[in-house]
């Protein structure tokens, strides 16, 4: 994760968790971090893991929010949209 957002000027993947992490884009759209998250999708789902001796692949979920875009005044609140959108995801 952390690779793919190298090539990204402003973007920062930490680890917050278990399996969840936030990718901080400072200075990038929302439309480009999305097309950042659907070529961040497209790396994992090609990757491969052996389990059992078999291929096993792996997806993920990604919620995305923007600070100004989703008018939204406080880290606190820009974090729990976008696990709201992260959980939308997931369901579908």
């Amino acid at each position: 994760m952390k690779n793919s957002v190298l090539d990204v000027e402003g973007a920062y993947a930490v680890r917050i968790g278990g399996d969840e992490f936030i990718i901080v884009g400072i200075g990038i759209t929302k439309q480009n971090l999305k097309i950042l998250m659907t070529k961040l999708c497209q790396l994992i789902q090609s990757t491969k893991l052996k389990y059992n001796k078999e291929n096993v692949g792996i997806c993920i979920s990604i919620g995305v929010a923007e600070l100004i875009e989703d008018d939204v005044g406080t880290y606190k609140e820009l974090y729990n949209l976008a696990d709201l959108q992260l959980y939308k995801a997931k369901e579908a």
